[in-house]
């Protein structure tokens, strides 16, 4: 409806501006309001020959700004535009965002709200959130996308999957077609504290926040509460597995677990997920790849590879946007480029200079060595590991994929052995491509959708085997 001149508003309004002018090298003023409560205000000023014309604004309602349309009179009416070059003016003003409190916090979930004032085109609504104020997690407002020349709407998003016990950033984006992105204050929520069982013989959860981790399993302290004693187990069963002694070294801020003894040097995982209630008997038992799951007296863990120190590399790359899977896979996107990668479990002792460090290889495959001299082979990884088997079984319903350590996928394809060898980068998807969930793009070389990033593929190389 059209705002008579007498409609006042309690919230979201502009409570003081400046109307200005153009005098052809800068913008003058000519008339400051304070103290407004009017939905439509009319501004008189001494008249001035101008093409430009803009509303400075100085005080808000509630931090949200919005104007929808702005009009330039003389003394008699309407100027007219075709005579006078401009007459009712459309503002082009961005679209605004507001953060607001989070709410409905549990130890696992939570939901995200905003406030969102459109202007121009319909406005998509989008939340970031994550470990830090750089996110990396996005999830879709329920009334996105909102209809144009909206007034002060109240938008959310439910989100899960979270963190016990974790403090999480997060804040409101909008953007349409005729403004850039426009983001709302950054807010900060605490998850529930994790259950600890009072008998003390629970595996407690470590509370991390990571420099530029957007995402982390629940990984388990083995050093608080009954982690002492299902670690002294975890060690018995590891060194019987892989036919050596092992003996526990640390546990590092970021999680990490160093055992000493594996392979000359030494054997790293990050344990997460802790479940009980496991009927299993005692025993390690392999999942693909390095994954495993540990079963001890009832409780079981997963144990998954990872760098000793996962904070050094992060360092390295400032404004690098990091997530870990279940599986360890490390998925980090720095200046445009994402990387998935795999860590090695196997530590080797290298020279000690005091700094994080990255070397290639003549195979192509890296090395991460960090300050402390650990040294561990970083492999080029699927991180869509279910897309890829859905891909796969479309293709053939008894195909088989067993995932290696190495970061390459064994797999049988209409009676063909196969190695899949994943590229070390994701791609862009062609204009050409788009809508299909894979495709071939050259001899023994195809493509698929990666679903974690947007507009986003992943390369592999078939080879076949003996």
């Amino acid at each position: 409806a059209e705002p008579t001149d007498s409609m006042a508003f309690s919230q979201y309004g502009n409570t003081s501006f400046n109307v200005q002018t153009w005098d052809g090298s800068a913008w003058v003023t000519q008339a400051t309001v304070t103290g407004n409560n009017l939905v439509k205000r009319t501004v008189p000023f001494t008249a001035v020959t101008t093409d430009r014309i803009r509303v400075n604004v100085t005080g808000s309602k509630d931090g949200s700004t919005y104007i929808s349309e702005v009009e330039a009179w003389t003394s008699v009416g309407a100027l007219n535009s075709a005579s006078a070059g401009f007459g009712r003016v459309v503002s082009n003003t961005a679209s605004t965002a507001k953060t607001m409190a989070a709410s409905n916090i549990s130890s696992t979930a939570a939901q995200l709200n905003g406030l969102a004032l459109t202007n121009g085109d319909a406005t998509t609504v989008v939340f970031s959130f994550g470990l830090s104020s750089r996110y990396g997690e996005e999830s879709t407002a329920v009334q996105s996308p909102l209809a144009a020349n909206i007034a002060g709407s109240t938008v959310s998003t439910s989100i899960a999957g979270l963190s016990c016990g974790t403090n999480y950033h997060f804040r409101v984006n909008v953007s349409n077609g005729t403004n850039p992105t426009v983001s709302g204050n950054d807010l900060t929520f605490s998850t529930a504290p994790c259950m600890v069982e009072k008998n003390d013989t629970a595996l407690p959860l470590m509370y991390m926040a990571i420099d530029g981790v957007s995402k982390l399993p629940a990984v388990v302290d083995l050093q608080r509460h009954g982690g002492p004693a299902f670690l002294a187990k975890m060690v018995k069963l590891l060194s019987s597995k892989f036919e050596t002694r092992l003996a526990f070294s640390k546990q590092t801020a970021t999680g990490a677990v160093v055992l000493d003894g594996f392979k000359g040097g030494k054997l790293v995982f990050m344990p997460h997920t802790p479940q009980s209630g496991d009927s299993r008997e005692n025993g390690v038992y392999e999942k693909d790849g390095n994954l495993y799951q540990v079963v001890i007296d009832g409780l079981s863990l997963m144990i998954a590879p990872a760098l000793v120190h996962l904070d050094q590399l992060t360092t390295m790359f400032p404004g690098s946007m990091v997530k870990i899977d279940d599986n360890g896979v490390i998925t980090a996107t720095f200046q445009g480029t994402t990387y998935v990668v795999q860590p090695g479990i196997a530590v080797q002792q290298d020279v000690i200079n005091g700094r994080a460090r990255l070397v290639g290889g003549m195979d192509g495959v890296f090395r991460f060595i960090d300050a402390e001299g650990n040294s561990q082979i970083m492999y080029p990884a699927f991180g869509e590991q279910t897309t890829l088997r859905d891909v796969l079984q479309q293709l053939d319903p008894s195909t088989k994929m067993i995932m290696q350590a190495n970061g390459i996928a064994k797999v049988t394809l209409k009676g063909e052995a196969l190695n899949l060898v994943p590229d070390l980068t994701l791609g862009v998807i062609p204009p050409e491509r788009i809508g299909q969930k894979y495709w071939q793009d050259g001899p023994n070389r195809y493509r698929f959708v990666h679903r974690q990033a947007p507009d986003t593929s992943h390369g592999f190389t078939a080879i076949q085997t003996q």
